[in-house]
């Protein structure tokens, strides 16, 4: 007669452990021999005989259905028993096909004892179910062929009660009074209690007043037939400070007792607040870098609104020659800090995936054509030729996203003319068939300016880098340009890279994939470039200036409303808050209305939706359209949600009113501008960016913009001191382009 052995293949040691304290719980203790993989699994089947296999699905240096086979060839009659995570269904079939007698999720080990009983049972039928088990009514212990082994039952009992005072988890009994039975010791040094002095006291006199009902909601379940209960709470250390236990229990209802195993989990804990902590003031901190960032954004935009409308108005006003190269130099001055600010939010949204296409039909003759141009007055100033060229037979309207190409175009063409100061740069455009549907256009943007050094490649189209980052260099930058063009292109499924040699000046090249147009499509006009639009001065079938009503607080961008909308041929009048502007509509007549978001008194969001109510009633719906400094998170969706048409952000073009304009009287327009120059302002900016930009050197000054806020009254009337610029009876087309 032998002793009953388990061979237990389990890399986890903790595991091993509770299975050992569930079959001891259960009356079914036994001697076990783990091994840690498939290697001593291997090793323990040549060195000894063993009545019950138990192995992980998983093992290392194999898994459980290699140690199955290999028991099967040592011991076909042993049951063998696999625990395993949830998996599919095929391999619980292919485990119980090699000869498995039981397939046991972790998540139900309290089943284990039983399972292992039922499999004893079926491998010799003979044997009562109940003997095996260690229950029949004659005797505890385990039994074979019915004759009781006391010897073994005392040295089982022996290691049993080794492994419970030797445990470093904290291991007790309970009754159903929640009074305890026994405790190990682990609870003295867990705790600072002398196991034998809980015997017979309350447990719930330990536990934290805020975690008592949760507990004996616990108790409860069990004491009801719940199998197993998992579950935290706070239990009073004799030096009165509190530790947080991590709590498995199993109850035998039969018995009246709970059995209970617990582990100190309060360094967990105490790590897991801090991380809460230190993750809402992550979090506190992001939101008010997000609201700053929309602040300086907001005051930003508002006064650049007023230096390039104001200097593109003043541009057109007849002035000598040095007074035209101080208008010149302001706006490209203002263009250059808009493309700044716009470069950094396009490459937020980049980084976080937010930056989506907008594929539409467009001309790629005329793109190219107004990205030549655009640089043509630096190449002319610079003494360089300026060239472009089409591949012979190119379609000239294709279908792709002509503003993110053309972004990519003026940042490469940027860099040649900035880098070029003799020579010549020139664009050169072709396509072939992809392996796919549509085209793959080339793009190559060439210089022969001083080349790159070997080696300085690497860092071309990193953000933040510039090939000289020195304070001596002789042209400045954000170091973004490359880095978005290259993000862009492959969102456009394309490539991007460039040859030199220092010297011999530098070709960059692109791809991207494009669409070919179906037939019957009608190109529509680019919106970086609204050419040939016309103007409205009139209601369509009318003659009559559109009446237009705008609401902005700040006395410039008023002045900035008013004279771009005359210069557009149409009649304004202004008012200083959303409360004035609903007294403004209620009054009636106006065609369309221009509302900031940001005011006193009443914001825009809130003066919009007054005025929707109000039009239920009366069913007359006016245009109104956003007219914001705010292209942050949101703002766009914000506006549409308020029920505004239209969204335009600052710095305001006169091509960006026309557009509204043309859309308010139901005409066919382009798709409105996007924020700024480099993409809609509905996406949020990660202000992760702040940290990583330079430092200016000194704060700028700032200035005062007062000196004409008496030169005319609201709601259209004018004081004597204040001159217009002539308007137009009836203009019948407008053409502008957008700098920078």
């Amino acid at each position: 007669m032998r002793n009953l052995s388990y061979l237990i293949a389990l890399p986890d040691s903790a595991l091993a452990d509770r299975i050992a304290a569930l079959l001891f719980f259960a009356d079914m203790p036994a001697g076990f021999h783990r091994v840690p993989d498939l290697a001593g699994f291997r090793e323990a089947l040549d060195t000894a005989h063993f009545d019950f296999f138990l192995s992980d699905l998983h093992l290392p240096g194999g898994g459980g259905l290699q140690a199955l086979a290999l028991a099967r060839g040592k011991s076909p009659r042993t049951p063998f028993l696999i625990l395993g995570g949830p998996c599919g269904e095929e391999r619980v079939a292919e485990a119980f096909r090699n000869g498995a007698a039981d397939f046991l999720l972790k998540s139900n080990l309290t089943a284990l004892p039983d399972r292992i009983g039922r499999a004893l049972a079926a491998r010799d039928p003979a044997k009562p179910f109940l003997s095996i088990l260690g229950k029949s009514s004659r005797c505890r212990e385990p039994c074979i062929d019915g004759i009781p082994d006391h010897s073994r039952q005392k040295r089982m009992e022996e290691e049993m009660d080794s492994f419970f005072r030797l445990s470093l988890d904290m291991f007790c009994i309970l009754g159903f009074d929640s009074r305890f039975r026994r405790a190990n010791p682990a609870w003295e040094r867990v705790l600072g209690y002398n196991p034998d002095a809980l015997v017979g006291s309350y447990s719930m006199n330990l536990i934290h007043p805020e975690d008592v009902d949760a507990t004996l909601a616990q108790a409860g379940r069990l004491a009801a037939g719940q199998e197993m209960a998992s579950f935290e709470n706070r239990y009073l250390h004799k030096d009165g400070t509190w530790r947080w236990l991590l709590w498995s229990a199993s109850a035998r209802p039969a018995k009246g007792v709970i059995y209970a195993v617990a582990r100190d989990v309060t360094d967990r804990k105490r790590q897991e607040e801090e991380n809460r902590r230190a993750r809402d003031s992550a979090e506190e901190a992001s939101r008010a870098k997000g609201r700053f960032l929309a602040n300086m954004s907001h005051e930003i935009r508002t006064p650049m609104n007023g230096v390039v409308s104001m200097a593109g108005l003043l541009a057109e006003t007849d002035l000598d020659n040095r007074q035209s190269g101080y208008v010149k130099i302001i706006q490209r001055s203002a263009h250059g800090l808009l493309r700044v600010i716009n470069d950094i939010l396009d490459f937020s949204k980049l980084e976080h995936g937010r930056l989506g296409l907008e594929t539409r039909l467009f001309d790629l003759h005329e793109l190219v054509d107004d990205v030549a141009d655009l640089f043509s007055s630096a190449a002319a100033e610079k003494g360089i030729g300026l060239y472009w060229s089409f591949a012979q037979g190119m379609l000239r309207k294709v279908k792709a996203d002509p503003g993110r190409l053309r972004q990519v175009l003026v940042n490469l063409m940027g860099n040649a003319v900035k880098f070029t100061h003799t020579g010549k740069v020139e664009i050169r455009v072709s396509s072939r068939h992809s392996d796919g549907p549509g085209l793959e256009l080339h793009f190559e943007v060439e210089d022969t300016g001083p080349g790159i050094e070997a080696g300085a490649g690497s860092r071309l189209f990193q953000p933040f880098s510039q090939l000289d980052p020195s304070d001596t260099r002789r042209h400045g930058g954000s170091g973004l340009g490359l880095a978005i063009s290259k993000q862009l292109v492959e969102l456009m499924e394309g490539e991007i890279g460039f040859e030199s040699a220092p010297g011999q000046g530098t070709r960059f090249w692109f791809t991207i994939r494009a669409d070919l147009p179906q037939a019957g499509e009608i190109a529509r006009p680019d919106a970086g470039s609204l050419k040939g639009l016309p103007a409205l001065s009139s209601h369509p079938g009318t003659a009559s200036p559109l009446r237009i009503l705008v609401a902005e607080d700040n006395p410039i961008n008023q002045l900035v409303a008013v004279c771009l909308l005359e210069r557009l041929g149409h009649r304004a009048e202004i008012v200083a808050n959303g409360r004035e502007a609903l007294e403004a509509y209620k009054a009636g007549g106006y065609d369309v209305i221009f509302m900031d978001c940001q005011m006193p008194e009443l914001d825009g969001y809130a003066a919009t939706a007054r005025i929707r109510k109000l039009e239920r009633r009366n069913r007359r719906r006016t245009y109104i359209v956003a007219m914001t400094a705010d292209a942050l998170t949101g703002s766009r969706e914000r506006c549409l949600a308020a029920g505004m048409d239209a969204y335009i952000a600052k710095p305001v073009l006169i091509e960006d009113l026309n557009a509204a304009l043309i859309q308010a009287a139901g005409g066919t327009a382009p798709e409105a501008p996007r924020a700024g120059a480099s993409g809609e302002g509905e996406d949020p900016v990660d202000v992760r960016i702040l940290d990583r930009l330079p430092r200016p050197a000194a704060r700028p000054r700032g200035f005062s913009a007062n000196w004409w806020t008496d030169s005319f009254t609201r709601r259209g009337k004018r004081s004597p001191g204040w001159k217009s610029f002539p308007r137009r009876a009836a203009p019948t087309t407008w053409i502008g382009r957008r700098m920078g």
